[in-house]
């Protein structure tokens, strides 16, 4: 028989005398399958953490993340001229570029410009003949060729040659009241007689009349002169004179041998081989795109020259 004074033993294991009341086999399975959870969760961390934490060179090894993404980048050195960039096509165009504006500025490519030779003596010639080209005789008649062939055929003498000297050759007077005025001369050196036979004061050359210049002129304000061929259709003055009733010039010592250039259309040039006439757009504006002597502007020299030997002859 049980003594009364004793306490009763609360049992919380199973043991031999018996499982454990309902209540507490419940009790023990929850914390079982709370115990596993945490086991799970913790393992779970252990292994996201290193993935997360891989050192650069370890990321050769590891398959595409996105987590690698999120990461903070390590700042890069900003591109310079000896740094490659990400992108090589960027710096290739980018170098292109540049060397292409370089050359650009040293020598640009298929120019159809004259070379420097050629422009400097198209400079020199276009001053000289822009300043001295002689107007209209306003004692002899007006001339106005309508083709080669026409000026071919009236011309005194054709001659193939070039400036070698320029001064003022005589003083004419036009009225009591008025000073006289200083009429400049050229000296054309002959390298080729076309038609004619030359009225000169010095063998191997002519003297040709071109404009009027002031008192106190120096003729080395006309210097460099042209140096290019030109070829010359010319009147002989004193002839001239003649044919039109008109009295000699017998007071000046050149004026027997004087000729003059009857209109802008007489002197054609030779520049760089090539037919240049004087003053082409004013020329263009009196006698027409289409006249004469434009539709030879531009055309080759020599073959002008073949031309007028033949009209010539």
């Amino acid at each position: 028989m049980a003594d009364p004074s004793e306490k009763p033993t609360t049992v919380r294991s199973g043991g031999r005398g018996g499982g454990p009341p309902t209540g507490n086999r419940v009790s023990l399975v929850a914390a079982a399958v709370g115990v596993i959870s945490v086991i799970v969760v913790v393992a779970a961390l252990a292994l996201a953490y290193p993935r997360q934490h891989q050192s650069p060179g370890d990321l050769s090894s590891m398959a595409p993340d996105t987590s690698v993404a999120l990461s903070s980048p390590s700042p890069e050195p900003e591109p310079n001229i000896a740094t490659p960039s990400a992108s090589p096509l960027a710096i290739d165009l980018a170098t292109a570029t540049a060397t292409t504006a370089a050359e650009a500025s040293v020598e640009p490519c298929c120019s159809a410009s004259p070379t420097t030779a050629t422009a400097e003596e198209r400079e020199i010639s276009d001053r000289f003949w822009d300043a001295y080209l002689p107007q209209p005789n306003p004692f002899l008649l007006d001339y106005n060729f309508s083709s080669l062939a026409d000026v071919t055929e009236q011309a005194h003498l054709i001659i193939r040659g070039r400036l070698t000297d320029f001064y003022v050759g005589e003083h004419w007077v036009f009225s009591e009241d008025e000073p006289a005025s200083p009429l400049s001369y050229a000296s054309v050196e002959i390298a080729e007689i076309l038609k004619g036979a030359p009225v000169s004061r010095a063998g191997g050359t002519v003297e040709v009349q071109l404009s009027y210049v002031g008192e106190g002129w120096d003729p080395a304000s006309a210097r460099p002169l042209p140096g290019h061929d030109n070829l010359w259709f010319l009147m002989h003055e004193a002839t001239v004179r003649e044919q039109t009733g008109q009295p000699p010039r017998s007071y000046s010592e050149i004026a027997p041998f004087a000729y003059f250039i009857p209109s802008p259309q007489a002197v054609l040039r030779n520049i760089d081989g090539m037919v240049t006439v004087i003053g082409p757009e004013e020329t263009t504006i009196h006698y027409g795109h289409e006249g004469f002597p434009m539709t030879l502007h531009g055309s080759e020299f020599d073959k002008l020259l073949q031309e007028v030997r033949q009209l010539a002859e």
